[in-house]
């Protein structure tokens, strides 16, 4: 793992407390594993025994809807952590996941960092308290979901990648239409329909390229503050 893995590592909400020299001793079995085509990480029921930070690339993390279709229920980026709870806690992987092509993963073993944890206790209760902080930032998030739209949840997005303050401005998203639907909280065939209001503000889709005509009116619908947001 190099200078740059580390500090990515070092800023997840697990690790985020914890000193260079703490977080270098969990680590001190932990690999990165490249994954140059998109591939099955783990099965649901599959034994948890490691943890995954994400470095590069992303994760999909599937589960059969109630017709008995995979659908996409998170996408776990780079710099985030994901897995904890079914390593420490349910000893078994709850859903699958699969990696994106190219994307990088740090594998952490159970036996490892569970012995360095009970070693040092002041480690465990540091990682507790930056779990906290992201609990908190995912009460916010979820808080979000229950008070937007769709549409809504989608410019949000979308701004998040514009760095006008106005005029026109155009978004490439990374991201297929199932990632950019179980990341607005709908199903992928409910896509269309969040879209709809984005449309009548001038918000054009040409495949993975979004088109906006006026950023600020798109800022204003984001945050229900104009008169003509569209139903």
């Amino acid at each position: 793992m190099d200078a740059r893995d580390f500090a990515i590592v070092a800023g997840t909400a697990l690790f985020s407390g914890l000193d260079r020299a703490a977080l270098a001793l969990l680590l001190a079995d932990a690999t990165v594993v490249e994954y140059p085509h998109d591939a099955l990480l783990f099965s649901r029921g599959d034994v948890a025994d490691r943890f995954f930070v994400v470095l590069d690339g992303s994760v999909r993390l599937l589960a059969l809807d109630p017709n008995g279709r995979q659908a996409v229920i998170e996408v776990v980026r780079a710099g985030a952590s994901f897995a904890e709870a079914a390593m420490l806690g349910l000893g078994r992987f709850p859903v699958d996941a699969e990696t994106s092509a190219g994307s990088h993963l740090l594998h952490v073993r159970r036996r490892s960092f569970v012995r360095q944890v009970e070693e040092n206790a002041a480690l465990g209760l540091r990682m507790l308290d930056g779990l906290a902080r992201w609990e908190r930032h995912l009460i916010e998030e979820l808080a979000e979901l229950k008070v937007r739209t769709p549409g809504q949840r989608l410019a949000a997005l979308l701004l998040e990648q514009v760095t006008a303050t106005e005029g026109a401005a155009v978004v490439v998203l990374d991201q297929s239409k199932a990632e950019l639907a179980a990341h607005i909280g709908v199903t992928p065939e409910s896509l269309s329909r969040a879209l709809g209001p984005l449309q009548a503000l001038g918000v054009r889709a040409e495949g993975r390229r979004m088109r906006i005509a006026d950023v600020d009116r798109l800022r204003r619908y984001r945050d229900d503050l104009q008169d003509d947001v569209p139903a």
